[in-house]
């Protein structure tokens, strides 16, 4: 496995492990968690469908497209789990950000 799928994959499983904790704030967590995972997925799909290649080797999802896929899937899965909490609920609402 791939470090980028691996991490990809450890960031979701954290964000879904903190969906329902009991304890103040990790809604908040669990969502960046997912949110950084998504990003992830995304910016691979658009490194495949562009053909570019990473110039910086910091930390760069170097999966296959399905793992990319899938990965932003998961990601985006678990923001829209809960759509009154945090950020769906931000984009969702009457008000403002919605």
């Amino acid at each position: 496995m791939a470090e980028g799928t691996a991490l990809g994959l450890s960031l979701i499983t954290l964000a879904l492990v903190f969906l329902d904790a009991e304890f103040p704030g990790m809604a908040r967590i669990s969502t960046i968690l997912a949110l950084l995972a998504a990003a992830m997925g995304l910016i691979a799909i658009l490194r495949h469908l562009f053909g570019v290649e990473a110039i910086y080797r910091i930390v760069v999802f170097s999966g296959e497209f399905p793992a990319a896929l899938l990965l932003f899937l998961l990601g985006v899965g678990r923001l829209l789990k809960q759509q009154r909490r945090v950020l769906p609920a931000v984009i969702i609402s009457d008000l403002f950000g919605g």
